[in-house]
């Protein structure tokens, strides 16, 4: 038996009885088909923002920040790299709930209902 065979045999036992931990494991297929999506839309929008930077054209990024909305014009480069931008800004949004959903910084608390606490949050809310 060879070194390599031995080494994966012995990780194969160690996933047997500590559990696997690895992301790509344990991540569910959607979880893995969002990072791969806006994955490519967001190395997609940082090319052309740096073929724009490099070439001078910052019109592009004037359009992307602007806040008033405009009709898709596939052929407009422009347009293309605004809607990119903001896809690629929604794919953030989703990342950050993702990591705080399966990775949070903290434990998780037990769950415990107080009729008090919540009618008297529930009234600062409707009287503030």
């Amino acid at each position: 038996m060879s070194v390599l065979q031995e080494s994966s045999s012995w990780l194969r036992n160690e996933d047997r009885v500590f559990g696997s931990h690895n992301a790509v494991d344990t991540a569910h297929l959607s979880t893995k088909a969002s990072f791969m999506l806006f994955g490519m839309i967001t190395f997609a929008a940082a090319a052309m923002a740096a073929r724009s930077y490099l070439t001078g054209d910052f019109r592009v990024f004037q359009t992307a920040l602007n806040p008033r909305a405009k009709p898709l014009d596939i052929r407009s480069y422009s347009s293309i790299y605004t809607l990119l931008h903001h896809f690629t800004i929604f794919g953030l949004i989703l990342l950050f709930a993702y990591i705080c959903e399966y990775h949070p910084p903290f434990p998780h608390a037990t769950k415990s209902y107080d009729r008090d606490e919540f009618f008297m949050l529930t009234g600062l809310l409707f009287f503030a």
